[in-house]
């Protein structure tokens, strides 16, 4: 059994670490369009929750009413992969009862896509290492469900880097008890 997960995370690894290369090719031959970021935030969500059923719950939050939308610069099945990442690290963390509050904001250059989860928070004392390929801060006893290559993040982060975003993480608290984790993509709005 040792063996036979062992060869299945190598596996992991290794298709994760193929497509991580061909995507970063694939991005940087690509052109850039316009598009609108609060109706591909909400696509995923709605996925998402066709999925999940009950397990998981998702709450959407916009500083913008309903008819108001946001629109990003970019290539978007790139963008949704590294939204994507981030709310699988999210459900992955909060477990079978997570919540996960995904909001959309903005300023006038920048709009910012928080996705916040009820899981235990990150331990790792330098969280920007999260954001290291093949670094994953799972416990032995959670890798028994789901082999993670630790490359979700990294991705996520190269995405958002390409294209002049900016992503970072921190830990939701109150009265100093960790209450879930944040991780915040910063990206140029496509005006």
């Amino acid at each position: 059994n040792l063996i036979q997960a062992d060869i299945s995370r190598i596996e992991n690894i290794i298709t994760d670490y193929s497509a991580m290369i061909k995507d970063e090719v694939l991005l940087s031959k690509s052109v850039s369009k316009k598009f609108n970021i609060t109706r591909s935030v909400l696509s995923i969500i709605d996925g998402y929750q066709k999925v999940s059923k009950e397990s998981t719950k998702f709450k959407f939050i916009s500083d913008k009413d309903s008819s108001s939308q946001l629109f990003a610069k970019g290539q978007e099945s790139f963008i949704e992969q590294a939204i994507k990442n981030i709310i699988d690290n999210a459900i992955s963390f909060a477990g079978k009862d997570g919540e996960i509050i995904v909001s959309l904001s903005s300023t006038s250059n920048y709009l910012s896509i928080s996705i916040s989860d009820n899981g235990p928070g990150i331990k790792e004392p330098n969280i920007e290492r999260i954001f290291d390929r093949f670094y994953s801060l799972r416990e032995v006893d959670q890798l028994s469900d789901t082999i993670h290559s630790g490359l979700g993040l990294n991705i996520a982060k190269q995405i958002i880097d390409s294209h002049g975003g900016y992503i970072s993480a921190n830990n939701i608290s109150e009265d100093n008890i960790i209450s879930g984790s944040r991780f915040i993509i910063n990206l140029p709005l496509g005006n």
